[in-house]
């Protein structure tokens, strides 16, 4: 009759271990698509920076080349200053998505981590299971 309490009780922890296994397997899914996303964003945000360095630096070649016009002068440096706000804004976006990467990133390592765990449990579970089962079977026989 213990026996029976100790199988039910591990294939109650088994199906626990199955649940928790698949809501980190779940949660893994769904980490590794924002990771995916999050790559797509910064190569995008990398691809912005390097045409507002592009833009800077044309726009910068057109200020001197115009020095001559006040008029063109002002235009082309409130450019000027508008690609190095974009470039700035460029820049502290591409930091930000890096420390939200790293938060992912380490998001992942305990996912996958407790997804270890998750397995040897149920290792352990099925081995406790199929010991409970021996046993039932040894009392069986023994009351035969």
């Amino acid at each position: 009759q213990a026996a029976v309490v100790a199988s039910t009780a591990a294939v109650d922890e088994l199906k626990r271990l199955r649940d928790t296994a698949a809501t980190d397997k779940a949660a893994l899914a769904s980490t590794a698509k924002a990771l995916d996303d999050l790559s797509k964003t910064e190569k995008d945000l990398r691809a912005q920076l390097a045409q507002s360095k592009q833009d800077l630096g044309q726009a910068q070649q057109r200020l001197k080349a115009s020095q001559h016009n006040s008029d063109a002068t002002k235009a082309e440096t409130e450019r000027a200053e508008k690609a190095e706000d974009a470039l700035r804004s460029a820049k502290a976006n591409n930091e930000k998505l890096t420390k939200r990467l790293g938060a992912l990133e380490r998001s992942d390592a305990s996912i996958q981590q407790r997804e270890a765990n998750a397995k040897e449990a149920i290792e352990k579970a099925r081995a406790l299971q199929e010991q409970a089962q021996a046993q039932m079977r040894e009392a069986s026989s023994l009351q035969q």
